[in-house]
């Protein structure tokens, strides 16, 4: 098991043990969840500028190579037109992140995201990996 600095490892490990059983689908943003977001003095975001959130990459790694799916599914480009597409491949290969599939720019521009699935990613995460 690769060594991940912030972890419960008896919970994390109970964690796994049911995700691999349950074989999840898991549909994950980018910025502000696997990295970090650097917005410009104008209040545009500078995607060039994201550091991974390693500890996390570590973690969702691992929920691939058990059998998971990880689909990553980003508004980069939702607003402005732009396509950051191949930036984004970039990074995730460089952050070294395992995926199924990345969507670019498709994911609707919204404040508030109400769903029965929906977690919080600070949330989640503060529950597997303790800093």
């Amino acid at each position: 098991m690769p060594k991940v600095k912030y972890y419960n490892e008896k919970k994390y490990i109970n964690f796994l043990v049911n995700l691999i059983i349950l074989n999840v689908k898991y549909i994950i943003d980018i910025d502000g969840t696997i990295c970090t977001e650097h917005f410009n003095e104008n209040g545009t975001i500078d995607y060039t500028k994201a550091k991974p959130k390693k500890e996390r990459i570590i973690y969702l790694n691992l929920l691939y190579d058990s059998g998971n799916e990880i689909h990553y599914w980003t508004a980069r480009g939702s607003v402005t037109g732009i396509d950051h597409k191949q930036l984004t491949e970039n990074q995730l290969k460089k952050w070294g992140c395992k995926y199924h599939t990345l969507r670019v720019g498709d994911k609707p521009n919204y404040d508030l995201w109400i769903d029965d699935k929906a977690r919080w990613s600070e949330e989640y995460f503060k529950n597997i990996l303790k800093k």
